[in-house]
């Protein structure tokens, strides 16, 4: 924002994400999804913190708590997270039926990501993982989801694992 509407944040962001579902075997369906974004500074502008990319949680990397996946400020003693200026995803599914009649099933997923300062820090060593299974139902209410993330690349400060609940649906 800027000029007429004051305020002195300048910056280009950039983000998307794909979705695909496939059936596997009669009910059984596996679903890919994933992410990348991309923001930086602009026009002498100053990047809000909260522009910057954070992951974790049930939208990006379960097994995190949202906003654990972010470089740490290095002048930090509390390892403060600063967000990223690159973040990338994905997430894989496997979905089957419980209780058909119910609109109950189960899922089981792997999911992968992580956020960077600069293009050039890319390392897939540091590529943070989680694993888990789950419950969707398909509620009078609307989708409610209820998943446990385990961390498989657990850093010192991170949790061993992560609750998730959701009502509504994903976007």
């Amino acid at each position: 924002a800027g000029g007429l509407l004051g305020g002195d944040s300048a910056f280009v962001k950039m983000e998307g994400g794909v979705s695909y579902y496939h059936p596997i075997w009669k009910s059984i369906i596996g679903h890919v999804r994933g992410g990348a974004g991309y923001v930086t500074e602009g026009g002498g502008g100053k990047l809000p913190i909260y522009e910057r990319f954070f992951l974790g949680g049930i939208d990006s990397v379960r097994g995190f708590k949202y906003g654990r996946i972010s470089p740490i400020d290095p002048n930090s003693e509390d390892d403060d997270r600063v967000g990223g200026n690159y973040m990338g995803f994905m997430q894989l599914e496997t979905i089957f039926p419980l209780l058909k009649n119910m609109g109950l099933n189960g899922v089981i997923f792997l999911d992968m990501g992580n956020c960077w300062d600069d293009g050039n820090d890319y390392d897939n060593q540091t590529t943070r993982m989680s694993v888990g299974p789950g419950i969707r139902w398909l509620s009078p209410m609307g989708p409610l989801r209820i998943e446990w993330g385990f961390n498989i690349t657990k850093e010192e400060d991170d949790d061993t694992s992560n609750w998730e609940f959701r009502m509504g649906g994903s976007f």
